[in-house]
Formats: structure tokens, C-alpha cells, sequence
């Protein structure tokens, strides 16, 4: 790997986490099915609580 490769890493991971954001966010917003709206408020809550209890940040 290059470190050209290594510092696009964190980038693509961000990504990744705003894409499934907004689809759960969308899907909870927009669905017909409450089974799914609660699923994806869930996941949006378990999403939200790991990212406050991360070890590190400042």
C-alpha cells in the first residue's frame, strides 16, 4: 500500500458511515413499514451512541 492509499482509508470509511446514514435516516423518514422505520431508528441510535463512547476523541 501506498501512503497515498493509507491516508484515503479514513476518508472512504467516512463515507461509508454518511452513506448508511442517510439511507437509514431515509428509510426511517420514508417508509411505509413500521417494522422497518424501527429497525433503522435502532441502528441510528446504536450508530449515534458508539460515536460518543469512542475511546480517544477529544
Amino acid at each position: 500500500m501506498t501512503p497515498y492509499t493509507l491516508a484515503l482509508l479514513p476518508l472512504i470509511g467516512l463515507g461509508a458511515v454518511s452513506l448508511l446514514v442517510y439511507v437509514l435516516t431515509t428509510v426511517y423518514l420514508w417508509s411505509n413499514d413500521a417494522g422497518r422505520r424501527s429497525r433503522a431508528w435502532r441502528v441510528l441510535q446504536a450508530l449515534l451512541h458508539a460515536e460518543r463512547e469512542r475511546p480517544g476523541d477529544a
